[in-house]
């Protein structure tokens, strides 16, 4: 009777920056997050937003109605793509090579060569397993799924390189 469970068995476990939620059919559906308030952050198509947090300035736009949006990010293909994948390992516990290999494109074990490289030293402590055609999370594993999806993650290898805040940090 666990909905998220139901849901994790028939594929249909979505997680966002909330945490994991069920996806309501095929497609985007159940993926889009509307925001309401002030700092609040909404998802909608492909692109992320965020409402003022200074409460004069939210004001101000609903009363000369308009949206209150502070800031707004359109994800690109890379990170639809890098997106798709750590959901993939984050709510089905695996990544499966073709799905992302399409005609034109570098075989995905070539495009995401460092990533594999990282994952195959968390192998041997029996946290993944990286496989010729896909990634798998073991249960072990699933206690580190966080872990697991960093290397797929550009945005944190950038914070990394230039020892930016991060504000993700995990055990």
């Amino acid at each position: 009777s666990d909905s998220l469970a139901i849901a994790a068995d028939e594929g249909r476990l979505h997680r966002n920056f909330m945490g994991y939620t069920t996806r309501m059919g095929e497609g985007r559906a159940g993926e889009d997050m509307l925001m309401f308030g002030m700092t609040s952050i909404g998802e909608v198509a492909g692109a992320f937003g965020q409402n003022h947090k200074d409460l004069k300035t939210w004001t101000q736009a609903i009363d000369e109605g308009r949206l209150p949006i502070h800031r707004g990010m359109r994800r690109s293909a890379d990170d639809e793509e890098r997106r798709r994948i750590i959901l993939d390992m984050m709510c089905n516990y695996e990544v499966r090579f073709a799905d992302y290999e399409r005609e034109g494109r570098e075989p995905f074990a070539q495009r995401y060569a460092g990533a594999l490289e990282e994952l195959r030293t968390m192998q041997a402590d029996g946290l993944v397993h990286v496989r010729e055609d896909r990634i798998e999370v073991p249960p072990l594993g699933r206690l580190f799924l966080r872990n697991l999806s960093m290397p797929f993650d550009a945005y944190l290898e950038g914070q990394q390189k230039t020892k930016g805040p991060m504000f993700s940090r995990t055990i």
